[in-house]
């Protein structure tokens, strides 16, 4: 990777020739003053890592990105973003209606602002079609402590080539995902939740229009999904408690993590089927089994209760 120190007339012969690359916020300024729209002179750039971005107009990061049409991976860390891909109008700018976007793995890290990736407007109706959801694979999130959700709700956004989502040390994070973007999640394999200290639930029982969801029962399949971890959530109840009317299914999962949640008694309240489940790994005990997946997670809340009980 190499941080950008070069003169500006120095572009044109250095950035052709790189795949990764580093930028401030004064760096890319100098961009797309001077270079806005010349994709050609970073047509190589396959990497890109975006620190130190303060006080960062809305659409910049929309704009820059514009300029690199072929990154798959973007880093983004300690900056001022309070979120990275809003739909408002801003003036007579969209921030969404930059060049298509093919961006594969997107890590965030230490953005204390931030509080959605996606600010929903739901009265776009070209959203749910954005194509930088439709493309991304990965997306790790670790210490954003204001991050409250992955999309501002209501929302219908998509996240369908999602495979691995990593959430992280974000304090003030409540819930995951709506009902909706749950099913959305066809390809994802890999969940981890850890360090979140506010989160109650993954799934909050909200519906596309911020409400409520209907008491009519619902199911909600995660096709592919073979690992699941929570740990060291301290307010965590279930995988999903907002609700008595879904179902779950996860004809995938084989393997799932839970330590250091004091608070979580089941599951989930609905109906759950997770054929190749044979086991619950827990702290530093092993795995544990009886009967069904919430029959084992209320009696290793049960076991939890009496040792507690018993220091007192």
């Amino acid at each position: 990777m190499i941080q950008w120190k070069q003169p500006l007339f120095a572009i044109e012969k250095v950035c052709p020739n790189l795949d990764e690359l580093a930028l401030n916020d004064k760096d890319a300024m100098r961009i797309l003053n001077d270079y806005h729209h010349q994709e050609d002179i970073f047509h190589n750039i396959e990497i890109l890592h975006l620190p130190c971005f303060q006080k960062t107009p809305i659409m910049f990061l929309s704009d820059l990105l514009g300029n690199f049409p072929n990154v798959t991976t973007l880093h983004v860390s300690h900056s001022s973003f309070q979120n990275l891909f809003p739909s408002e109008r801003i003036g007579d700018h969209y921030s969404t209606k930059s060049p298509i976007i093919q961006i594969k793995k997107l890590w965030l890290y230490q953005l204390e602002q931030i509080k959605h990736i996606w600010n929903h407007n739901n009265n776009d109706n070209s959203l749910p079609s954005n194509p930088l959801l439709q493309n991304l694979e990965v997306l790790r999130e670790v210490e954003c402590s204001s991050l409250i959700s992955l999309v501002s709700p209501p929302s219908s956004i998509a996240f369908k080539s999602l495979t691995t989502l990593k959430v992280k040390d974000c304090k003030k994070l409540i819930f995951l995902m709506t009902p909706s973007i749950a099913k959305s999640l066809v390809n994802l394999k890999r969940l981890t939740v850890s360090n979140c200290e506010m989160i109650e639930e993954v799934m909050m029982n909200i519906n596309d229009e911020g409400e409520s969801e209907s008491e009519e029962e619902e199911e909600i399949r995660f096709g592919s999904l073979e690992y699941l971890k929570l740990s060291s959530l301290s307010n965590f109840k279930s995988f999903f408690c907002s609700g008595q009317k879904h179902s779950f299914i996860f004809p995938s999962l084989e393997e799932l993590i839970v330590t250091e949640c004091p608070k979580m008694q089941n599951f989930s309240s609905g109906t759950i089927l997770a054929p190749m489940l044979t086991a619950v790994r827990i702290e530093n005990k092993g795995w544990r089994w009886k009967e069904d997946l919430n029959t084992t997670i209320k009696q290793i809340f049960m076991e939890k209760k009496k040792v507690m009980y018993r220091l007192k």
